[in-house]
C-alpha cells in the first residue's frame, strides 16, 4: 500500500512539474533539412527550435531515419549579422554495444533560404577489450525541406 501511495504522489508531482514549466508545443517550431556529409546523403534532420529572446534559440532534434540509439542533437542558434549560426552536440545511446561516440557540429544558415553548410568533429571510443579512441572531421550541406 505504501508503494501505491508513493507512486500516486510521484505521478501527481510529475504532472504538476510538467504543467508548470511554461514551455508549450506552440512555442517550438519544427524545421527539416536534407543533409549531405562527406558527399553522401544522410537523410532528413528535424530540429525543434524554441526562441529564448534577442535572436537566440534553443535547438533539439534528431534524424527522422534514426534507430533507437540516435544520434540525438541539442544546442543553440543565434542570428549573427546576415547568418544564423547553430552549434550542435550529438550523442548516440548505443550502450548495449562497445561503442561510445559523440560529435560537435557548427551549422551556418542563410536566413532567407535556411540552406547552409556545416562541419563536424566526432570522437569514438571503443570499450575494452578494444580500448581505442578515434576521431574524424567532415563537412556537409543542409538543404531546407518541408517536414514530412
Amino acid at each position: 500500500m505504501k508503494v501505491y501511495r508513493f507512486l500516486v504522489l510521484f505521478f501527481v508531482l510529475l504532472v504538476f512539474l510538467f504543467s508548470s514549466l511554461g514551455i508549450s508545443n506552440a512555442e517550438a517550431q519544427g524545421y527539416c533539412w536534407d543533409v549531405v556529409f562527406g558527399g553522401e546523403p544522410k537523410g532528413v534532420l528535424k530540429l525543434m527550435v524554441v526562441p529564448i529572446g534577442d535572436g537566440y534559440y534553443f535547438v533539439q532534434g534528431r534524424p527522422l531515419t534514426m534507430n533507437q540509439y540516435g544520434p540525438f542533437f541539442t544546442g543553440s542558434a543565434q542570428v549573427v549579422g546576415t547568418q544564423i549560426i547553430m552549434t550542435l552536440n550529438a550523442t548516440h545511446s548505443d550502450s548495449p554495444g562497445p561503442m561510445r561516440d559523440g560529435g560537435f557540429y557548427q551549422v551556418i544558415l542563410d536566413p532567407t533560404t535556411l540552406n547552409g553548410t556545416a562541419w563536424a568533429v566526432g570522437i569514438t571510443y571503443l570499450l575494452p577489450p578494444y580500448d581505442k579512441f578515434s576521431n574524424d572531421y567532415s563537412e556537409g550541406t543542409l538543404t531546407y525541406t518541408t517536414c514530412p
